[in-house]
């Protein structure tokens, strides 16, 4: 694959690295061999992973005894910008689609990840954390077992990597799996930011590293791009020559896709805008309901635009949408309250609150919302964007007007970067895919008048 070592085009990329490592020990340059590179990031996925679609005329997988064991090291950016270069070191794990092209070269795609996963799988974690923060049994996973290098995560700068939990808890973790056990802390674990909403946490891991962060401290941050999309030829620079590289590299969408607008059956039966949850104490012999209502929870939430999802409508029984609980009804057992009995007090008084009344009503929810609206978005490749970014969407409405034509006034806005495929090869260059997704609009949606009579009529029929 050639190199290019100056920007001429926004799709122009510079591959400084692709060095594979075998048993051999000799580490060797496998960039004339790569057809295409494709690299993912999703954010509820724990590791980052790729694959590489190689021509062979060499024998590679003989001569250098592929057995799935071997490293890779691939620096990918753009031409004259070494300081944004993705720079990381993956696991290849399989070799799919081997097949022969002609008489003396085959095809077949090499698939990495990055190493914790494949160790993930290997060990197990059986271990009781008393009287811990969240945050610290995270961080003692990170760096106890999984070994995770400080390019990944560095404990001396923890809170770049890991978000502070409120609550002092008291867990064993049951012969879990790392990825597993922390996947499992992410549902208890509540945020210490007093800007949060009982938000949920994800572990996902960027070009910077492994984070685990919540989702309303994700949305609370400035956007890092602004991307606009418009017809060609209006209201942008007048030619796209290298004068104008940097508003097609780094602003220009080349093209967009709705993937979910909404999909108001689904989030009643996901819980988006009200569902309940009855805790039972075994101990006390209570029990307790939560009910989550959208509208209260959207008055003190932080969200990535300026309004929500939600209109004031109302069904047949006058009922909005935001106060129907019992659309998602979840039992769980708590201990919420238990050092308050008199006799755990006698007897074992260090008994931690799980929280589970604030963590899932709202996990349930927010997880969901984030899923309302949902796009893809091709751009310029852009080595610098992070799932859990922040980034600004701009495209224009639907009209017959061309020249007066303005924002789309709901589905512009603020959006939080969930996923990201880089895509580079020899014909397309380098590509970005961003899936973005928000859990708020820009403009509110218009309130109906539920006492008209026309209104009354249509919901009865």
């Amino acid at each position: 694959m050639e190199n290019i070592t100056q920007l001429k085009y926004p799709q122009d990329f510079s591959l400084n690295q692709c060095t594979l490592i075998t048993s051999l020990n000799t580490p060797f340059d496998f960039r004339p061999a790569v057809m295409k590179l494709t690299l993912f990031q999703d954010i509820y996925s724990p590791v980052m992973t790729g694959n590489i679609i190689v021509t062979d005329s060499s024998g590679f997988i003989n001569n250098m005894s592929f057995n799935g064991n071997e490293f890779i090291t691939i620096k990918l950016g753009k031409p004259g910008n070494l300081n944004q270069d993705i720079d990381k070191t993956f696991r290849i794990f399989k070799v799919s689609d081997r097949k022969q092209i002609k008489d003396q070269n085959e095809m077949y795609m090499l698939h990495f990840c990055s190493e914790e996963l494949l160790l993930s799988e290997q060990y197990k974690i059986s271990k009781s954390y008393k009287g811990k923060k969240i945050s610290d049994i995270v961080s003692d996973i990170l760096t106890t077992y999984l070994k995770v290098n400080v390019t990944k995560f560095d404990p001396s700068n923890i809170s770049d990597y890991i978000e502070e939990t409120q609550g002092m808890y008291n867990f064993i973790v049951p012969n879990f799996k790392p990825f597993e056990a922390l996947n499992w802390l992410t549902t208890y674990a509540i945020s210490n930011d007093p800007k949060t909403t009982g938000s949920p946490y994800l572990f996902y891991e960027t070009n910077s590293g492994f984070n685990f962060k919540s989702l309303q401290s994700m949305v609370q941050v400035e956007p890092s791009q602004i991307l606009n999309y418009a017809v060609q030829n209006l209201n942008l620079p007048n030619d796209d020559t290298v004068a104008d590289m940097d508003y097609y590299t780094n602003h220009n969408v080349l093209s967009y896709e709705h993937v979910r607008n909404f999909d108001m059956l689904d989030s009643i039966m996901s819980g988006t805008f009200a569902n309940k949850l009855v805790t039972v104490d075994p101990i006390d012999r209570i029990y307790n309901t939560t009910n989550f209502d959208y509208n209260q929870y959207i008055q003190t939430a932080s969200i990535l635009n300026s309004s929500g999802l939600l209109s004031n409508t109302q069904n047949r029984f006058l009922d909005t949408t935001n106060s129907t609980y019992d659309s998602v009804y979840k039992v769980m057992v708590t201990n919420t309250g238990q050092n308050k009995v008199s006799y755990i007090q006698t007897h074992q008084n260090d008994i931690k609150d799980i929280n589970i009344e604030v963590s899932t009503p709202n996990r349930v929810s927010q997880i969901s919302q984030l899923n309302t609206i949902k796009m893809k978005i091709i751009i310029p490749g852009n080595p610098t964007i992070d799932v859990g970014d922040v980034i600004t969407f701009n495209f224009l409405e639907m009209n017959s007007d061309p020249t007066g034509r303005k924002n789309d006034r709901y589905y512009s806005g603020n959006y939080l970067v969930t996923a990201i495929r880089h895509k580079v090869d020899q014909e397309g260059g380098f590509l970005t895919l961003l899936e973005i997704s928000k859990e708020s609009m820009n403009n509110p949606y218009i309130n109906p008048n539920n006492t008209i009579p026309a209104w009354n009529k249509i919901r009865s029929a």
